[in-house]
């Protein structure tokens, strides 16, 4: 029976919410001596709707943004910050695992194909060891829409029953929930504490899995 493995990438796999949200606060402090909060940076983690993040930073700054030169400031922090980036713990063993069971491995990002790249190129040991990428590029809706992982599963040629998922956020665990996958929460620093949707597992529980294909 064929297997796959599928990793939300922003925040699951390595700590891109951080870097991003350090990157949209200096350049908030440099053009309006403001920093968004922690709180109102939160409630869109896992989200696609990018234009209705920035909509919120206008309000809370009263100036209209800048859109295009916000987006160069993160792109420029992105590709210098994303190449030095280390996987979260336990990612790489469970990447390995399943490489090494001949699990199918795929990635569903609510980013571009292309900030993926800043990771990946940089790490092409890891890159060599995913099968399929699935980015908001090749979606009509992101995240917490399940189009992305109903992707992702037909060009795996995999069923929803054979295939786990890990994801950071409760919107990406909504999304893959919808596609009627089991679902692992690894949470990080914006999203602990969040209210995940049910049925969720626990990330600690994830190498069972491994451990009962063996038997």
């Amino acid at each position: 029976m064929k297997r796959a493995l599928i990793f939300d990438f922003d925040g699951t796999m390595i700590d891109s919410e951080w870097l991003f949200f350090e990157s949209v606060n200096s350049y908030l402090m440099k053009n309006f001596d403001y920093r968004i909060p922690f709180e109102v940076y939160q409630e869109g983690v896992g989200a696609s709707a990018e234009g209705a993040f920035y909509q919120q930073i206008s309000r809370a700054v009263g100036k209209p943004l800048n859109i295009a030169e916000l987006d160069e400031w993160i792109l420029e922090d992105q590709i210098r910050n994303y190449a030095a980036a280390s996987l979260r713990k336990g990612i790489l063993s469970v990447l390995e695992k399943a490489h090494e069971h001949q699990w199918k491995i795929g990635v569903v990002s609510n980013s571009t194909l292309a900030e993926l790249s800043y990771y990946f190129d940089k790490h092409p040991a890891i890159k060599e060891k995913i099968d399929v990428f699935v980015t908001i590029d090749n979606v009509q809706k992101g995240k917490p829409d399940p189009e992305g992982y109903q992707k992702c599963l037909e060009i795996l040629d995999v069923s929803p029953d054979e295939t786990i998922v890990i994801e950071d956020s409760p919107l990406g665990a909504k999304a893959a929930l919808a596609a009627n996958l089991t679902t692992y929460a690894y949470p990080n620093v914006f999203t602990t504490g969040m209210l995940f949707p049910q049925p969720v597992k626990n990330f600690e529980q994830v190498d069972k899995v491994f451990v009962q294909e063996r038997k």
